[in-house]
């Protein structure tokens, strides 16, 4: 749990539907209408059917994620979004003007519904499984430059903003008010997924215990250094020194007890602990500092 979830679950239980879509069209909205904009492959008008620019705004002041960046000097914030696809929601938040210059964040999301095909990862009883996908996050400050503080990650093209923490809680909650069974990421970097796993698991509990023993085993080097590490093939097998190459996977979040309680069970957690005993990996720093871009400043 993060330090932020009982503040904004407080908060949350006092925004009604009303102040999230106020400002659209016509400010109302039915079951009816959403369906008839699915119909006419047009998408709805409020983001993921639900909430309008004026109303995720509102949202954003009250969890105050806006006077945050307010403080940082962003002001004159404006959201854009893109609902033209009813599978897949964008929004972008700028500052002062709507271009790249300013940009300050992006996120694609979609809810999905996972149904039983085979071997699947869970048990037979979480299917259906609805979950809110979160496809692309992006968090940046494009007024600052990295350093030897705070060096380009994989993926980069800014230092990130400082508002990972308060913006995942909103996702979640955003995952509940949705009434799905969790808050999906499919994390392509490995840095990514171990900041993440503080509140995700991976569904695949062999998946969870690789994470377990690379975060093990890298532990002695900062984050920056595991995560180029990873990035540019210098983390090896131990067993047999050859190249581990991340493979993306599905990291949750759940929203229900059912599920949060699988993912805690003996089960679940026995199963990570048997997988732990196929990995152990070795970090190449010859390697590293021979791949690693020579924008990127560290001290292996």
């Amino acid at each position: 749990m993060t330090r932020y979830r009982r503040k904004f679950h407080r908060i949350a239980r006092k925004l009604t539907n009303l102040e999230l879509q106020q400002g659209a069209p016509d400010n109302t909205l039915t079951i009816e209408g959403v369906l008839n904009d699915l119909e006419q492959s047009r998408g709805s008008d409020y983001f993921l059917g639900s909430y309008s620019k004026d109303g995720i705004m509102l949202a954003l002041e009250k969890f105050s994620i806006r006077k945050e960046l307010h403080q940082r000097g962003f002001h004159d914030l404006s959201l854009n979004t893109d609902t033209s696809d009813p599978y897949r929601q964008l929004l972008r938040l700028y500052f002062e003007q709507q271009d790249p210059e300013h940009l300050l964040g992006e996120l694609v999301l979609h809810k999905a519904t996972f149904t039983k095909k085979g071997d699947e990862l869970l048990p037979e009883q979480f299917y259906p499984l609805t979950v809110l996908h979160v496809e692309w996050l992006v968090l940046q400050d494009p007024t600052s430059d990295f350093s030897g503080e705070r060096p380009r990650l994989p993926g980069q093209d800014h230092p990130g903003l400082g508002v990972g923490a308060q913006v995942l809680e909103m996702l979640y909650l955003t995952a509940k008010h949705q009434r799905t069974d969790g808050l999906l990421i499919v994390p392509h970097y490995y840095h990514t997924a171990r900041i993440f796993s503080e509140e995700f698991r991976f569904i695949n509990p062999e998946y969870q215990a690789l994470l377990h023993c690379l975060i093990r085993d890298l532990d002695e080097y900062p984050l920056p250094i595991q995560a180029w590490a990873v990035e540019c093939g210098a983390v090896r097998y131990e067993s047999d020194n050859s190249q581990f190459h991340w493979q993306p996977e599905e990291q949750l979040l759940p929203c229900r007890r059912p599920l949060k309680e699988y993912l805690k069970s003996d089960y679940y957690l026995e199963s990570v602990a048997k997988a732990k005993s196929n990995y152990s990996f070795l970090l190449d720093t010859q390697h590293l500092q021979y791949r690693i871009p020579d924008d990127v400043r560290l001290e292996v």
